[in-house]
């Protein structure tokens, strides 16, 4: 975006998000994460631009127009179809972070989590503000999002990426902190025993949470209780509602704990593996049943199944990134810095690039 469509604001707003997304990351920064990052928001750009120049935005029309695509066309861009759907990853990258930072602060006081958790709400809280600002500001609308205006003031009552990041990232200190005061579960096994069991429990009655939900956006509505309806409105409405999201969190904190008590390079590889199989698995039995659930994975309400296929393909993904750039002697390392120094510069923008990537996308086509 040019400077002088907002003038002052666009570089000020700019340093804000960089400054915010620099203060979410470690002291000693992951070169994968940086990396995955910067990627991530690269294929958000491209995505948007494919489904702009297919559909013109629209996910109901996505699925139909792609349908009829040769075969040739399908084996081309089935992996940024796949990953059209992944905004999830930085919830888990986020999550991640999150995981080592608690883990680090566990080693000097555990009474700096209340700090830090409190850190993380007022952090949120300043970037959903200048997030909504922003594209108020350059009038992006999300046509998935539902917009209500409250007296003078247009409120979001449900979930997208960054809803996604901020509010797991608050509920996932919280338990961590609670966590890690009971000695027994902050040991290895029962660690992730219990992350990959919230997690996996979490996508399997998410239904049920959602449609529990609906009953009481409907109450609290009739009530007129404006704040509740709309946190509970970020859990159960959007394509990154927090009913589910929040799994992708629990496995951003199993991948956070295993850096932390650092697991070798062949011990993540086999794990995120071993993992994906299973979650393809669960996708195969799926498709046997009823295959047509397939057809609607770009929808706002994703299929459970792609669900489970998404949390196994990023983790899959993000364990390519972290044993190909953090681990290794040191010159791989070295030599890794040097190679991604520019994609992982374009991720720490990754909040400011974000906030206008439709526009982008849009105004690109």
């Amino acid at each position: 975006m040019r400077c002088e469509k907002l003038g002052f604001f666009d570089p000020f707003l700019g340093i804000i998000f960089i400054v915010i997304s620099l203060n979410l990351v470690m002291k000693q920064r992951l070169i994968s994460i940086d990396t995955a990052k910067g990627f991530g928001i690269f294929i958000m750009i491209l995505v948007h631009l494919f489904t702009q120049a297919i559909a013109r935005g629209d996910p109901a029309v996505f699925v139909p127009v792609v349908s009829q695509m040769s075969i040739f066309l399908w084996i081309i861009l089935f992996p940024l179809i796949i990953m059209s759907v992944w905004g999830s990853i930085f919830t888990v990258m986020t999550c991640l972070i999150i995981t080592i930072q608690m883990l680090n602060r566990l080693k000097t006081s555990k009474r700096r989590y209340g700090k830090f958790i409190l850190n993380r709400v007022l952090s949120g809280a300043l970037i959903l503000l200048l997030y909504s600002q922003v594209r108020k500001l350059l009038g992006i609308r999300n046509a998935e999002s539902r917009y209500r205006t409250i007296g003078s003031i247009e409120l979001v009552f449900s979930s997208d990426t960054i809803d996604s990041i901020v509010f797991v990232g608050i509920l996932i200190p919280i338990m961590l902190w609670v966590i890690l005061l009971i000695p027994k579960l902050s040991r290895p096994i029962p660690f992730i025993l219990l992350f990959t069991s919230l997690g996996v429990g979490g996508l399997v009655f998410s239904p049920y949470f959602i449609r529990w939900g609906h009953i009481q956006i409907e109450l609290l509505n009739s009530k007129g209780w404006v704040i509740p309806e709309w946190i509970l409105s970020k859990f159960i409405y959007g394509r990154f509602k927090i009913a589910q999201t929040f799994s992708f969190g629990c496995m951003g904190v199993i991948f956070g704990y295993m850096i932390y008590q650092r697991i070798s390079a062949k011990q993540l590889l086999h794990s995120a593996a071993l993992f994906f199989a299973t979650m393809m698995i669960i996708l195969g039995i799926a498709v046997l049943i009823d295959w047509h659930f397939l057809l609607h994975f770009a929808d706002t309400d994703i299929p459970l199944p792609v669900q489970f296929f998404n949390l196994g393909g990023q983790a899959l993904l993000l364990s390519v990134f972290i044993t190909r750039l953090d681990y290794g002697s040191e010159y791989s390392r070295i030599r890794a810095v040097k190679r991604t120094v520019w994609l992982r510069r374009y991720g720490v923008v990754s909040f400011t690039i974000f906030t206008i990537g439709r526009l982008v996308g849009d105004g690109v086509y």
